[in-house]
Formats: C-alpha cells, structure tokens, sequence
C-alpha cells in the first residue's frame, strides 16, 4: 500500500484526543523501548531528537531517563504536536515540531535520535534513515521500534478466508529494516518483541483502529467489505498479535 500522507496527518490528527484510550500494545511497546534504553546504559545524551512523538507516550519516558537532555519531538500530525505541546506545557527542555521524517531536518549534531511505532509510515525508509542520521553527530545513536510484517496475521487470515484483499499498510521484515539501516549506522542489537490484544469483536478492533489513528485514514478498503466482514464475524472476542522490531545503530563515520 502507497502511503497517503495526507491520509495520515488527518487521521491521527482526529485521533490525537482519542489515541491513548485507544492504545494497548503501544505503551507496552513505549516501557520495553524505555528499559531497552535503560539497561544499554547508554551515556545521558544533550540533545535528543524524536521522531513521530504522536501523543508523548515514550516522550514523558525519556524525560524520566535523560532528565538534564533537552529534547526536540516531532510528529507529521499537527494535532498531535497540539496535544504534546500542551501536555509538557511546563517543561521548558522539550520542544515540538511538525515534520515529516522522509525530508531533511533543519538541526543537526543531536547525541540521540529516537522513533517508537512511527517509522512504519515512511514512505522511503533508508531516506528517513538518512534524515536521522543527517540529523546526529558523528558517532551518534539511534534506537526505534517498528512493527514488523508478521503483525497483525489474524486480521490477514479474516480477510483471506472471506475471499477479499487486505488493503492495510505493508509493514516491513526485520531484514529490510536491517539493510535499510546500514547505508548509514553500524547496526549494535536488534530484538523482536510480541504483544498480543484482545477485542470484544473484529468490529471493536476496527473502531480502535479508527480511534487511534492506526488506520492511517487507508480508503482502500470499500467500506461494504468491512461491513461484510464485521457480519461474518460476529460478536465473538477477536484477538491480534504484534511484532515489533528494536533497532539499535551508530552512525557511520
């Protein structure tokens, strides 16, 4: 699937005030990249670029571990730097922007750059890969999460075994986010975590979609399969599984 950045922008914009009741798997996904951080050790950076901050979730993180770091968020979704700005309201050390990680960033020599559950919405990886590290002092590191193409196979099968084609966004494999990272980083560790979540129905799971913006405002899917399918499937609870890659590199020389 093409992604439609301006699909994008709107929808998590829409759901910016909605996103965190709407969240299950991300702010387990938000913990495990803040202990990931943690136990690396990793030297208090100065200066800390975000990438797709979305509502703050691994933001407030990274203020607990960096507490003296001043760090510079960014986000896609203007509602959502709205949302942030106004969250961190008295944390003079944290600063937001909309941007697009697929274009240059106007600062540079950051110690740090990060990016939980957004990558996936680059519509070129290994040039987003390249604004990060454009965007990093030499030896500088990076670390993200990104789910992976083995998410979400309950929601591929329910599609497939109904005859009808899965319009949702074509998540990478862990290989072609590793190959698109050593054009520009050394690449230190990679980890695969699941997570798994459980909904009252596959409509239930549609409407948190909706709600939190993970749909990415995708119109490829007519909305007379998506009713056919909510039918089929009924009221039974319908489950999912997520697989996120953690990356950690540093910038080559």
């Amino acid at each position: 699937m093409t992604v439609c950045k301006e699909r994008v922008e709107r929808s998590f914009s829409r759901a910016a005030s909605t996103y965190e009741k709407f969240t299950f798997f991300q702010k387990r996904s938000a913990d495990d990249f803040a202990l990931f951080l943690r136990s690396r050790r990793i030297p208090e950076p100065a200066r800390i670029l975000e990438a797709g901050c979305g509502t703050g979730l691994l933001t407030a993180r990274l203020r607990t571990l960096f507490p003296s770091a001043s760090i510079f968020s960014t986000d896609l979704s203007a509602g959502m730097i709205s949302f942030c700005r106004s969250r961190f309201a008295e944390d003079g050390a944290i600063r937001f922007a909309c941007h697009d990680f697929d274009r240059p960033y106007e600062e540079s020599g950051f110690d740090l750059a990060v990016s939980s559950l957004s990558l996936q919405w680059s519509a070129d990886l290994p040039e987003a890969f390249a604004n990060l590290a454009g965007a990093l002092k030499q030896n500088g590191e990076l670390l993200i999460s990104i789910p992976l193409s083995s998410s979400l196979p309950q929601m591929r099968e329910t599609f497939h075994r109904s005859g009808m084609a899965y319009h949702g966004l074509e998540l990478p494999e862990k290989e072609a986010v590793k190959k698109a990272l050593l054009t520009d980083f050394e690449v230190l560790e990679t980890e695969v975590h699941t997570y798994g979540e459980s909904y009252p129905s596959f409509h239930a799971l549609l409407k948190a979609m909706r709600l939190n913006g993970t749909s990415g405002g995708n119109s490829g899917t007519p909305p007379s399969v998506l009713k056919t399918l909510i039918r089929e499937c009924g009221t039974k609870p319908f489950s999912v599984t997520y697989d996120v890659g953690l990356f950690r590199g540093v910038k080559r020389a």
